[in-house]
């Protein structure tokens, strides 16, 4: 199948530029070009009218939506999670465990793993599991429930990434706890991203685990040793690290405005990965409902653990990203590369998608001059319209 896009703004990566031709070819990009000479014929011609052409978003750290959760979800429940990520311009994710027990975290891995390898071409594309616990710190354990966290155990990691097939892509862990050193040098070698997370380290510690190979802040500054000007802490040796990637939330709830232009200020746009945190909330009223089988309670579209704890979050990526831009004054082209380019680099996968470039999987957007979300291409196919 060949479709073609004509006289679109593509967002690159540092620039946006209007480009006349973007040919699409059995589910790649294979051409950009203004020449109109020697194009060829195609089953689908998508006049843009100068609206924005840009990358699929990735959400890299997600749970649920929908009133379904990541850690309960059969194959049909999968497939509506990445329907709902679809229709709100997210065209890859990786779905988020949080800490259970080792039955639990077995029977979601091999789920997930069954449903990867067979999924629907037409919806968002699960790209594997971010391990989200539960080798974490109790004192900073926020939506977990303390009776699973345990010490970081190379065994049962051992066990879960082969029942993975590869699929694991990050674990977050707290490196602080004992036998973190073993397990980091361990997901190292085996090519799996490593996360600080839910962690009480000291800026010390935490340089330590990064030097090691740990290259992703779980969503900064939240649950985490904050940054002080004796004691730095996580977020000191993750805005003191150029290697580590800044997940943050952006639905005004977990972080002020002014700390998000200050991270990206600290880490470069280079190095901020936006992502949602969404949970099985999202898209639902307020009410009364569960994170992994703990209840939770959303008032005001804010999630909380009976405690008073944040847990995850009701919004979407595509509302984080317009915030970015709308409110935080976010250059357009540096706000899409913190949803395209760098969380496909974070999780190593950038010369796959996350980038309009010719041999590049064409998953994208189109975009009006509001940025309304206008149609989603999956794989060179319309799969959404507005």
């Amino acid at each position: 199948m060949r479709l073609l896009i004509k006289n679109a703004k593509v967002v690159m990566l540092d620039k946006i530029r209007i480009i006349r031709n973007v040919i699409l070819e059995n589910g790649k990009i294979t051409n950009l070009t203004d020449s109109n000479q020697n194009l060829g014929a195609f089953d689908t011609v998508i006049e843009t009218n100068e609206q924005y052409l840009m990358p699929g978003f990735i959400d890299i750290h997600m749970h649920g939506n929908s009133g379904i959760d990541i850690m309960e979800s059969d194959r049909n429940n999968l497939a509506r999670i990445a329907k709902y990520q679809l229709n709100r311009g997210v065209t890859a994710f990786l779905g988020a465990t949080i800490s259970a027990d080792k039955t639990k975290l077995f029977k979601v891995t091999e789920k997930i793993t069954d449903y990867v390898k067979s999924q629907e071409t037409d919806v968002s594309e699960l790209l594997g599991l971010y391990l989200e616990g539960p080798f974490f710190n109790p004192e900073r354990k926020g939506a977990h429930s303390e009776n699973y966290l345990r010490q970081p155990d190379l065994e049962e990691m051992k066990s879960l990434l082969d029942k993975a097939d590869g699929l694991i892509k990050v674990v977050s862990l707290a490196p602080e706890l004992e036998g973190a050193d073993e397990l980091i040098s361990y997901l190292a070698r085996r090519n799996v991203k490593i996360a600080l997370g839910h962690t009480e380290a000291t800026y010390e510690t935490a340089m330590r685990a990064i030097r090691m190979g740990a290259s992703i802040a779980t969503h900064l500054f939240n649950a985490m040793s904050p940054l002080k000007h004796r004691e730095p802490g996580v977020v000191g040796a993750c805005f003191d690290s150029p290697r580590v990637f800044a997940e943050l939330i952006v639905d005004g709830v977990h972080l002020h405005d002014a700390i998000i232009r200050l991270a990206c200020k600290c880490k470069g746009v280079e190095r901020v990965v936006l992502v949602s945190d969404q949970i099985r909330a999202a898209g639902l009223p307020d009410g009364d409902y569960t994170l992994a089988g703990e209840k939770i309670r959303v008032i005001e579209g804010v999630a909380r653990t009976l405690e008073g704890n944040l847990a995850g979050s009701t919004g979407d990526l595509f509302q984080g990203f317009r915030r970015l831009v709308d409110k935080i004054g976010i250059k357009l082209e540096d706000a899409v590369r913190m949803v395209t380019f760098n969380p496909a680099k974070a999780i190593g996968i950038h010369k796959i998608m996350g980038n309009i470039d010719i041999g590049m999987q064409a998953d994208l957007l189109l975009l009006n001059k509001d940025l309304g979300l206008e149609m989603v291409i999956k794989k060179g196919k319309v799969v959404y319209t507005n």
